[in-house]
């Protein structure tokens, strides 16, 4: 059963992850969104992007993005390593309390290597949300920082 907006909303609108607050206080209720493969660059991904960021906008929601959320070539949105940078500097940001995905794709598992997950454990955990080829790293997240994160759709799907 896909994930519907209310749903989403529910999480996004949390203050707290569980009692011991691993968040360490306030959300700034900012959303980072990652192009983890492809990016969200033509019809109907584009405009279904827009009004994700529009609809959440107007709930008072920041949207932060990737360089790469609009970028598409060859299919990716660039090379794996920039990819994984755009990711790690999303998780580090302590502005971003929510990161999700901006679509799927075929090459995201390029971007494994590059990604550094016992860094990563030394930052407050994150809500990552995506699926399809955004499955490599909701398992790899989840199994290695012990995180919670969510097999659901990509931004566009909320516009």
């Amino acid at each position: 059963m896909p994930i519907t907006f209310d749903f989403f909303i529910d999480y996004v609108n949390f203050k707290e992850i569980d009692s011991n607050n691993i968040l360490n206080g306030e959300l700034n209720n900012t959303i980072g969104v990652v192009a983890t493969s492809l990016g969200a660059t033509k019809f109907p991904y584009l405009q279904r992007y827009l009004s994700f960021k529009n609809k959440f906008k107007d709930l008072g929601y920041n949207i932060v993005e990737s360089i790469l959320v609009h970028r598409h070539k060859k299919g990716e949105s660039g090379t794996a390593k920039i990819r994984a940078e755009e990711f790690m500097k999303m998780y580090k940001n302590p502005d971003i309390d929510f990161i999700m995905s901006s679509g799927g794709g075929e090459l995201m598992c390029e971007i494994l290597p590059y990604i550094d997950f016992e860094e990563l454990k030394n930052y407050p955990p994150k809500y990552f949300m995506g699926y399809s080829d955004n499955t490599n790293l909701t398992f790899l997240l989840t199994t290695n920082l012990d995180i919670a994160t969510i097999y659901g759709d990509h931004a566009p799907s909320f516009g």
